[in-house]
C-alpha cells in the first residue's frame, strides 16, 4: 500500500517536473515579453502625445 503510493507520488512529482513545470515557465516567458513589448509600446505613445502637445504650444 505504501510502495503503491509512493510510486503514484513519484509520478506526480516526475510529471511536474517534465511537463508542467517547463509548460509554465514557457507561459510565464511568453507572458513577460507581452508585457515588454506592450510597455515599450505605451511609452512610445506617451512620448508621441508629448510631442504633439508641445509643437501645439
Amino acid at each position: 500500500r505504501i510502495s503503491e503510493e509512493l510510486q503514484r507520488t513519484n509520478r506526480i512529482v516526475n510529471s511536474l517536473e517534465e511537463i508542467m513545470i517547463p509548460r509554465m515557465k514557457k507561459t510565464i516567458k511568453k507572458i513577460e515579453e507581452k508585457l515588454e513589448e506592450e510597455l515599450v509600446e505605451e511609452f512610445i505613445r506617451v512620448k508621441e502625445a508629448r510631442e504633439i502637445i508641445r509643437r501645439k504650444r
